[in-house]
């Protein structure tokens, strides 16, 4: 008998043990690992109880456990994505499978795949100047944001180029790129108010871009329109379609 309960006690260190070292996990775990993972990374910074968050696990427990979800639906309004406060996210994403072992473990969101991603998110002026804020290359050049009525984006601050901290004025137009990402081209770029051959400007695209990267918002959604409407942008998973007037 004693043999028996001892035999039994091994067994179940065996299999703790190969869970542990394997990754493998319920798919309870996951569900709760990601539910959390998403309200830490995602918050309504006005009223916390107006953020809906959905996961909707795989019809088949196994799935789940490996990190496969039938589908997630996130919105709120406003919305913080890290530290970057939106007016609107919205989000519908339909069968992703994440990396398990990273989210139950680390609590790093790595998505594996996505059968179809739908996404809204409307940001302004200031959403810009918090993630350049926070850019490795861009923090330290007081970068200011405006929306022009022509469409087009403007944006001001001081660059050191050649050793000289130059204050800037850019503008141009924001543009999703192949790899679903936010850029700018800009068309004018002046330093203390003198315009700068084009080859500068190159340089500083260079420098600011990508604005918005899939893995800036939730599950990489390709990005496939950026508009600028009075002082907000709209940035979808849509293609962009003219209203009819």
């Amino acid at each position: 008998m004693i043999a028996v309960v001892l035999l039994g006690a091994v067994s179940v260190l065996l299999v703790e043990l190969v869970c542990a070292q394997g990754g493998n996990f319920t798919a309870a775990q996951v569900v709760s690992a990601l539910e959390r993972h998403l309200r830490k990374r995602i918050t309504n910074p006005i009223d916390p109880k107006n953020l809906r968050i959905k996961v909707v696990p795989s019809p088949n427990p196994e799935e789940t456990a490996k990190g496969k979800f039938q589908l997630v639906e996130i919105s709120g309004s406003p919305v913080r994505i890290k530290s970057v406060n939106l007016l609107k996210f919205e989000a519908l994403v339909i069968e992703p499978t994440v990396d398990a072992k990273a989210l139950v473990e680390d609590d790093r969101l790595i998505v594996l795949s996505v059968k179809e991603s739908h996404c809204d998110a409307v940001f302004t002026p200031q959403s810009f100047e918090q993630l350049f804020a926070e850019g490795k290359h861009t923090k330290n050049m007081n970068i200011k944001v405006k929306f022009r009525d022509d469409q087009q984006v403007e944006l001001t601050g001081r660059w050191t180029l050649f050793g000289i901290n130059n204050p800037f004025r850019a503008v141009g137009r924001v543009f999703p790129a192949q790899d679903g990402s936010v850029h700018v081209r800009f068309s004018e770029l002046y330093f203390n108010a003198v315009p700068v051959p084009e080859w500068i400007q190159r340089r500083l695209e260079a420098r600011l871009n990508p604005l918005l990267k899939p893995e800036d918002m939730i599950f990489d959604p390709i990005i496939k329109s950026a508009v600028i409407e009075g002082d907000r942008m709209i940035v979808s998973t849509k293609p962009y379609k003219p209203q009819s007037k």
